[in-house]
């Protein structure tokens, strides 16, 4: 009986997952059609505006405030969206006939602020759920998107990159533990490789470059291997092995100088 529950259990699970991921993957598609669209807010509205008008406001509005011409043949429509009301305005919905327009357009839109005016991407309604919520957590001090993917920003200015795997729980947990960006698995940024100290002279540089590209069973006896202190463990040949105490004990920078000056009688070599 517990094993015919736990199967339905694991079917149950099992369907809520997949659900999950369609929803994910129609979100996904809805934005992606929705990539040369902007949605312009605070713009004076008016009860007989037409789609026409509408796009010269538009096109006015970017010139005057971003210093962008947008030609006619730059905007495939622009309309208001819901009806008019007095007591509000509506919304504007741009869409471009090129992405590098809608790009240059939303990188200026900070030319907007304190004029009441806010440009923003036509986010889904899924996003947008989303962008609401995380600007509302206790830890957010900043929230923004781009191409439909949502970033925030915590009381210690480290950048978060919401991944839809995670809920906004557990996205809320992560601004509060104060983590860095590589926190979210997959979206993690580089760490920046420490700096190698460059070698002092020719023989030096020789016998890196040595190191570097060529005698793969004979210089690992010398370095260890990534990510421990010991020297790798390599399997000796034969004529390996002939090797005397005195020579093993030669420093290691001597010996590497052997090798970029071609000396016969280095001990490394077969």
């Amino acid at each position: 009986m517990k094993d015919e529950q736990q199967i339905l259990v694991d079917e149950v699970e099992r369907s809520t997952n997949q659900v999950t991921e369609t929803k994910e993957e129609n979100n996904s598609l809805e934005q992606y059609t929705r990539k040369n669209n902007i949605r312009v807010l605070g713009v004076k509205d008016s009860e007989k505006e037409h789609p026409e008008e509408t796009e010269k406001i538009i096109a006015n509005l970017f010139k005057k405030h971003l210093g962008i011409k947008v030609n006619d043949t730059d905007i495939e429509i622009a309309h208001r969206l819901g009806r008019f009301r007095k007591e509000s305005e509506r919304s504007i919905i741009v869409r471009f006939t090129s992405q590098k327009v809608t790009n240059r357009i939303l990188s200026s839109c900070r030319a907007f602020k304190g004029t009441g005016i806010v440009c923003l991407e036509n986010l889904t309604k899924m996003n947008l759920d989303r962008l609401r919520k995380i600007k509302d957590l206790e830890d957010t001090e900043k929230t923004w998107t781009k191409r439909g993917t949502t970033y925030a920003l915590n009381r210690d200015s480290k950048i978060f990159k919401f991944h839809p795997k995670y809920s906004i729980v557990e996205f809320s947990a992560m601004l509060n533990k104060n983590k860095t960006n590589n926190v979210l698995k997959g979206h993690s940024q580089p760490r920046p490789h420490p700096r190698r100290s460059e070698p002092s002279n020719t023989a030096e540089r020789s016998a890196t470059s040595v190191c570097k590209s060529g005698s793969e069973g004979d210089l690992s006896v010398i370095f260890p291997a990534r990510g421990t202190g010991r020297p790798r463990q390599s399997t000796p040949r034969p004529e390996e092995q002939k090797s005397t105490v005195n020579e093993n004990r030669l420093p290691v920078v001597n010996r590497l100088m052997n090798i970029a000056n071609g000396h016969r009688d280095d001990p490394l070599k077969p």
